[in-house]
């Protein structure tokens, strides 16, 4: 959870990657520790997350 304090100081969109990396590691625990399968809906969502981080982070570091 440091990440997500980190990334919120990231200029700009840092607070949305930080949100979507929250929302990432809290399904990690859910389907890496628990009895549950992810669904394919919720795994399509984890990855439009995971792309958006990256898509972000890539702007920031182009500036």
């Amino acid at each position: 959870m440091e990440a997500v304090k980190i990334l919120r100081t990231v200029v700009p969109h840092g607070e949305d990657m930080a949100k979507d990396l929250g929302r990432l590691l809290a399904a990690k625990d859910e389907s890496h520790y628990g009895l549950t399968l992810v669904d394919r809906a919720k795994a399509r969502r984890l990855l439009g997350y995971a792309r958006r981080i990256t898509e972000r982070a890539g702007q920031v570091l182009a500036q």
